[in-house]
């Protein structure tokens, strides 16, 4: 099986989004020696990255952003808001149908979770030559020890081909994240910030030696190529490529149309503060529609990192209904002897619909 491979550093984050969004939608394996492209990058500078659906204005600290210079644009797959960088390594994946995910499945077609699921297991492969054990976990994340190392994102197009997204965590500015990002904490001090740094890692947190950009492309080829089976061949852009990847920059990646698009629905960030005899508990949410759309629990109680993060990732994306929080908190309590040490799980789940009625749920 041939792949084809592209590198491309330090580039605008303009260009390459239009580059993948170009590359999936003019793959066509009949008249190539390949059903796979690989692309590894880096951003020349740190940028915003939006999910497909998302709206800049609950996602984004537009004016902190416009403070520093950062560029903010959006992707074509789905998912939550990024941050990239020089130390963070970007992969893009085209996969035309029949790819290595249909094939195994004897399937033409393709979801999410299938794309997902695959192609994780090349980054997943990359990490262990280095030394650090990582796993995927549903819906999109990849993990060391219960915190994330890499995110993922995916989309079918309208030809049947498939972008596989991720961004790998080489090392991470989580004071100038948390600036530039709303994420679910009305007030942002040093203490919230560790919270969030708490459920992140980087590979050079995890390995014993420093590891570079360039060494850990290094490793992600070769963890691809072992995963799959399969050799890279490194294949430049033609000329006829980037004259139609920067006519799609121009038109959609450098407009405000595409940037700014407003979502349907924009979501509220609420938090509530409960002590409890397990010790202080603070419960903070992004809600949009109802809908528990991030979280992030905090306190000064007794637990693991990995219970908390098992916890909060089962919530996301569930109704601020009572039974279904129940069920939620109720389940996980059962699976995982750690738990948070002397707390009732109804607690939790008063703590959660009483944000939910804050935001006028309920």
């Amino acid at each position: 099986m041939l792949w084809r491979y592209i590198e491309n550093d330090s580039v605008p984050a303009s260009l390459g989004l239009a580059t993948d969004e170009y590359l999936v939608d003019t793959l066509i394996p009949a008249r190539s020696d390949y059903n796979h492209v690989l692309r590894l990058y880096t951003y020349k500078d740190h940028c915003v990255v939006l999910g497909r659906f998302q709206d800049a204005e609950s996602e984004v600290n537009l004016p902190e952003c416009k403070k520093l210079g950062i560029e903010i644009n959006r992707r074509i797959t789905g998912g939550g808001t990024i941050i990239m960088g020089r130390n963070q390594l970007g992969v893009a994946i085209i996969i035309a149908p029949g790819g290595a995910n249909a094939s195994r499945n004897n399937d033409v077609h393709f979801s999410t979770r299938k794309i997902f699921e695959d192609y994780a297991r090349g980054i997943i492969k990359a990490l262990s030559l280095l030394g650090i054990q990582s796993e995927f976990r549903p819906k999109n994340d990849v993990l060391v020890k219960g915190k994330k190392i890499a995110g993922l994102a995916a989309c079918v197009q309208e030809n049947g081909n498939s972008l596989f997204h991720a961004s790998i965590l080489l090392d991470i500015d989580t004071r100038l994240m948390t600036s530039v990002l709303q994420i679910p904490f009305e007030k942002i001090s040093d203490k919230e910030i560790t919270e969030v740094d708490d459920r992140l890692t980087t590979v050079n947190r995890e390995s014993k030696e420093k590891v570079t950009i360039d060494k850990l492309k290094r490793f992600l080829k070769t963890g691809f190529e072992n995963a799959f089976q399969m050799k890279l061949h490194n294949i430049l852009l033609t000329d006829s490529e980037i004259s139609g990847i920067k006519t799609l920059e121009r038109k959609r990646y450098l407009t405000d149309e595409w940037i700014y698009q407003k979502s349907l629905i924009s979501s509220e960030t609420t938090a509530v503060r409960k002590k409890t005899k397990a010790g202080m508990i603070n419960v903070h949410m992004a809600v949009m529609n109802n809908v528990i759309k991030d979280i992030i629990i905090t306190g000064d109680f007794f637990s693991t990192t990995e219970f908390v993060s098992t916890l909060e990732r089962r919530l996301r994306w569930k109704a601020i209904d009572r039974e279904v929080i129940a069920k939620v908190i109720k389940g996980t309590w059962s699976f995982s002897q750690d738990s948070i040490s002397e707390l009732n799980p109804e607690i939790l789940t008063d703590c959660i619909l009483e944000g939910g009625n804050k935001v006028g749920i309920g």
